[in-house]
């Protein structure tokens, strides 16, 4: 099967001018050609194909912006080659944006003076939908989200919720073979989220749209994505189903908290570290009573290990778990899983 979107040696650079100092520092900038360059996607080779849910995420300034704006058409590549759907975004940009779909979470493509169901309706026209498609398509957003209620409202007096609705059905109310969804869930509660997430879902589901995800939000990710990739300083490091990010840790890693009657300083923590490699055991304090600890319980004897904590501190409560997927992709950033 041929992949929708492929990525092959994809680079992109950004100049940035060299400020000199001084007094008459911002003339000689005029005439400057001293450039820093900074690669902030750096030779990534990545496919995705039809159907799949893709988290793609990574801390600030990983790259995953620009990735995403490549893949837009809205950058171009310093180097390497992108085909979405068959098209190169950057280049074919006219015929390419009608086949997909754009969410950003700070930024709206509705109409503010018109009412939400206008909106709906230019963009039916704009991308040329048919009567068929349109009702059917507005079926499945009411039966889902309710959404006939906020018909006659303008789109600047819906709330944050309401309007994050509405632009996700805008995106897709015209069958986009794929969209992108960036933070499309910030800020909402979390009946708008689970509401969010089942469209997102069932349209997946029935019209095998191709969805990228990029959030901070751990649940939307654990909700909606087959799989994951993670980026870090321009660089992918890890490609993978979530199934097989949590067997990373899995049987062989397990959280702990511990619940104590005294502060937990740092004596006690440096104390109940000494005698453990950094790489088997991991200290949290979540609070300052209370301490998570993620373990390799092949290397790590935990009885030996609580039995150390009790001599140094009163436990009032044990709670056992697994590892929490917050925590597999902190570590996996900090380079301790791969």
């Amino acid at each position: 099967m041929e992949p929708i979107i492929e990525l092959k040696g994809v680079s992109k650079e950004f100049k940035t001018l060299k400020k000199k100092k001084g007094k008459l520092g911002f003339i000689k900038d005029l005439f400057s050609t001293d450039y820093l360059i900074k690669k902030a996607v750096n030779q990534i080779d990545l496919s995705i194909y039809k159907g799949e849910i893709v988290g793609f995420i990574g801390p600030n300034g990983a790259g995953k912006s620009t990735t995403i704006k490549m893949l837009t058409g809205v950058l171009v590549p310093t180097e390497g080659t992108i085909l979405v759907n068959g098209f190169t975004p950057h280049k074919q940009r006219v015929k390419y944006v009608k086949e997909i779909g754009v969410v950003m979470g700070q930024r709206s493509q509705l109409w503010w003076d018109l009412s939400v169901l206008d909106s709906f309706k230019v963009m039916k026209e704009m991308y040329e939908l048919s009567d068929a498609d349109y009702f059917v398509n507005m079926s499945i957003f009411e039966e889902e989200l309710k959404i006939s209620e906020l018909f006659y409202k303008s789109v600047r007096h819906l709330s944050l919720g309401q309007k994050m609705l509405c632009e996700i059905v805008a995106v897709l109310l015209y069958n986009p073979k794929l969209i992108f969804l960036d933070e499309p869930t910030i800020g909402l509660d979390i009946s708008v989220k689970i509401k969010i997430r089942n469209i997102i879902k069932r349209m997946n589901r029935e019209n095998d749209v191709t969805v990228i995800l990029t959030t901070h939000d751990i649940s939307d990710i654990e909700a909606l994505c087959h799989r994951i990739v993670i980026i870090d300083q321009g660089v992918i490091i890890f490609n993978d189903s979530m199934h097989k990010m949590k067997q990373l840790v899995g049987t062989e890693r397990k959280t702990i908290e511990i619940t104590t009657k005294d502060v937990i300083g740092d004596d006690l923590l440096t104390n109940i570290r000494q005698g453990f490699i950094k790489e088997n055991v991991l200290f949290n304090l979540v609070t300052n009573k209370k301490m998570e600890i993620i373990y390799d319980r092949n290397e790590v004897d935990i009885d030996m290990l609580l039995m150390k904590i009790m001599r140094n501190t009163k436990v009032i409560d044990i709670d056992t778990s697994d590892v929490r997927i917050e925590n597999i992709i902190k570590q996996v950033y900090e380079g301790k899983l791969l």
